[in-house]
């Protein structure tokens, strides 16, 4: 068991003090009416079985906060009344895990079905500490599929020890090197999570700046939100020196303004080569390959085809939002407008299309647009031949290309199709057009 998370526990102990209350409409220091209504709504949705015992304000430099003691449970509330701290040391009712997304109550309910919940803390970027009864603290944090539960993975020796090589060697030269110790809180550091890639590390330097590694311990992914100008001071050493110089020629503050840094794999040739992808807010990207030269998105290619698939008759209008689908993947989003068209492409960054729609994905009937058949048509044959076998009177809404595991080539392409309030999602094999099964989204698989 780690050192850490035992000292956490013990540093964190539990002491209620309940006080009696006669009244029903008193409560000791504060009468209820003193207390903000969120309070009570809070109360009656996540602790409705839990008397409210006592309240009183605790004040400190800069503010104040409100202290409610409930049966067996101590809640601590933000003047505004927005909760942030809850805990007991019997465990937390299970309405409280409403609090969390649902796929990390689907992991607590699988990973921890006889454990109780002792603490759950709200940080100040949403995401939520968790400490369990059988020692393991988690932290539901904003991960590249949605909310998940992240593993807290300390750091003192015990617990670096067993990180990646890779990921030691980028903290010792890139972060111990370059931060002072006072900017690096420890139970910040280190948590681990997973998505459809596998293992993921994420060092934190504060509530809203990070590095995300593979779970080889590859960096891929940094973030920064506020104004420590970690990246400025710090991450850039990571980047080497000729994309930095080719960064800032073509945007000489580019390294002052740097939000995000993305590592892809190029795939070309599958010799995965890195492409940086610097994301400089206000829907600036910069991406430079392993050549040091810039790479423009594929605008040529866009523009090929939806020519070739919607033949317009008007002049188009194209708008491009890059990096559109999270690190795992480069992806560019067109959004192509007319008179009478309303177009979203997203392609690769070599031009290959990934999604594609014309409308509304939506099961109201008349509000969705089909797509044109020669979109259709740029499909593998046997796809093609399929649905005219199967749904020749059908149209088509939407396509989309699930994300692959190894590279940049999705196994699997899917073709959405409305049926009377719902939409039938058929799967097909990208590369041999073979058809896999179908499902409706509203009534589940079948």
């Amino acid at each position: 068991m780690k050192t850490k998370n035992l000292l956490y526990i013990l540093m964190s102990a539990i002491v209620l003090s309940f006080a009696s209350c006669t009244d029903d409409d008193k409560i000791d220091y504060l009468t209820k009416d003193e207390i903000p209504e969120s309070v009570h709504t809070f109360a009656s949705e996540y602790l409705p079985n839990n008397k409210m015992v006592s309240a009183r304000i605790y004040s400190f430099d800069g503010g104040f906060q409100y202290i409610v003691h409930f049966t067996d449970i101590e809640t601590v509330f933000s003047s505004d009344g927005e909760w942030y701290d809850l805990r007991s040391e019997k465990g937390l009712p299970e309405t409280t895990k409403a609090l969390l997304s649902e796929n990390s109550r689907k992991q607590l309910s699988e990973q921890h079905a006889t454990d109780k919940v002792l603490i759950m803390t709200k940080r100040p970027n949403e995401e939520i500490d968790i400490v369990m009864d059988n020692f393991k603290t988690y932290c539901e944090i904003t991960g590249h599929e949605g909310k998940t539960l992240a593993e807290e993975w300390g750091w003192d020796y015990d617990d670096t020890k067993t990180l990646p090589e890779k990921m030691k060697q980028f903290i010792t030269e890139i972060i111990a090197m370059n931060t002072r110790a006072t900017d690096v809180k420890p139970w910040l550091n280190v948590v681990k999570f997973s998505d459809f890639k596998g293992t993921i590390y994420r060092f934190r330097f504060n509530y809203f700046s990070f590095v995300d590694f593979n779970g080889d311990g590859e960096w891929f992914f940094m973030k920064e939100a506020g104004t420590n100008e970690i990246i400025k001071n710090t991450l850039i050493k990571a980047i080497p020196e000729d994309v930095q110089t080719v960064l800032t020629e073509k945007e000489p503050n580019a390294i002052a303004s740097i939000q995000k840094i993305t590592r892809f794999d190029d795939n070309k040739l599958y010799g995965f080569n890195k492409l940086y992808g610097f994301d400089l807010g206000d829907n600036q990207f910069i991406l430079i390959n392993s050549e040091n030269n810039i790479v423009e998105p594929p605008l040529d290619k866009a523009k090929e085809y939806i020519n070739a698939g919607f033949n317009p008759k008007n002049e188009l209008l194209y708008k491009i939002n890059a990096n559109t689908t999270g690190p795992h993947f480069l992806r560019y989003a067109f959004k192509v407008t007319g008179p009478t068209e309303d177009i979203t492409l997203v392609m690769d960054v070599n031009g290959n299309m990934r999604n594609i729609w014309a409308g509304p994905i939506t099961t109201e009937v008349g509000k969705s647009v089909a797509l044109p058949r020669a979109v259709l048509e740029m499909l593998h044959e046997d796809i093609v031949s399929y649905i005219d076998t199967n749904y020749p009177e059908k149209d088509f809404i939407y396509i989309f290309h699930s994300y692959s595991e190894i590279g940049d080539t999705p196994a699997e392409v899917n073709l959405v199709m409305p049926i009377p309030n719902n939409l039938t999602t058929l799967i097909f094999d990208t590369k041999s057009g073979e058809f896999i099964r179908e499902y409706n989204t509203i009534k589940g698989q079948e």
